[in-house]
């Protein structure tokens, strides 16, 4: 028979320790038949790896920053070589040639009224200012303003210093005699280098349709500048 006493003395009497093996817990990362040093190693490799692809990222982004920049020295040099040198060179012949006026630069001198009239002037003008205006309309031309012509009313002109002072290759040069409605338009177109007159001719038209007069002498004119 098994008294009280024995049973008790069976029983421990003191906590069951961390180091019993039936209190041990086991982590979900450590399978209960690895080692100790396999786990430690995997973290190991696991940390290098992560720091070897942090590394490669890198490199990437700076290969990719740097293929930008050389397709950036790439078009650079593409238009220093290609472009730059072209306009350069017009630049410098601009520069170089300022006594050659453009192909196609003229002025509109102040026309003449023959009729003698102070009262016609207007007249006159008028046709002058319709003159430079429609001119200027051409592509590609260079008329010098109504206001910078105008300077040179009833004054003696030495061409050569006209095409100096203005930069131009032609002067349009013209006389309106009046009749009632009737209109009479002399024009001539004089080559300034030389002081020849290159052109001249006569219009002649009604007054109420002055419009069509003058549209005839600005296609005549435009045909022979332009050569």
């Amino acid at each position: 028979m098994v008294t009280e006493s024995e049973v008790s003395s069976d029983r421990p009497n003191k906590p069951a320790s961390d180091s019993d093996p039936l209190n041990k817990t086991l982590s979900d990362d450590e399978p209960p038949d690895q080692p100790a040093s396999t786990r430690n190693f995997k973290g190991r490799l696991r940390a290098r790896l992560q720091l070897i692809g942090g590394a490669l990222a890198s490199i990437a982004a700076i290969g990719a920053i740097a293929g930008g920049l050389v397709g950036y020295w790439t078009v650079w040099k593409t238009l220093r070589t290609d472009v730059f040198p072209d306009k350069q060179q017009t630049q410098w012949e601009a520069t170089a040639r300022p006594d050659i006026p453009p192909r196609l630069s003229l002025v509109v001198l102040p026309f003449a009224n023959v009729n003698n009239d102070p009262e016609q002037d207007y007249f006159a003008d008028g046709i002058t200012t319709d003159l430079t205006t429609d001119l200027a309309q051409m592509p590609g031309a260079f008329v010098i303003g109504r206001g910078t012509a105008f300077t040179y009313k009833n004054k003696q002109i030495d061409f050569r210093t006209l095409g100096k002072d203005l930069g131009i290759r032609w002067a349009v040069q013209g006389a309106v005699r009046r009749n009632g409605d009737q209109v009479r338009v002399n024009v001539s177109l004089t080559d300034i280098a030389s002081g020849r007159d290159v052109w001249s001719d006569r219009f002649d038209g009604d007054r109420t349709n002055l419009s069509a007069l003058q549209d005839q002498i600005t296609a005549r004119l435009a045909r022979l500048t332009s050569n």
